[in-house]
């Protein structure tokens, strides 16, 4: 369980050390405070519902490109 220090910590960086739910690979997410890298990916509506029902967190950066692209095939 992560300490309260932790959570503070990725607060105040604005960055949250995650595990890809896709491929178990570790990044981090800046959506915190001044968005993310992932909303410059764009997926359709339905490739983000997709992917809704399939994990419950964030995803890397590279399986959100490789969902996109497996979309636009």
């Amino acid at each position: 369980m992560k300490s309260f220090l932790d959570t503070a910590t990725w607060i105040v960086k604005g960055e949250r050390p995650l595990k890809c739910e896709a491929c178990g690979e570790p990044f981090t997410c800046g959506a915190s405070l001044s968005g993310c890298w992932c909303g410059e990916i764009k997926l359709s509506d339905d490739t983000r519902a997709e992917l809704r029902m399939k994990f419950k967190d964030c995803l890397c950066q590279r399986c959100l490109e490789k969902a996109r692209q497996a979309a636009s095939s």
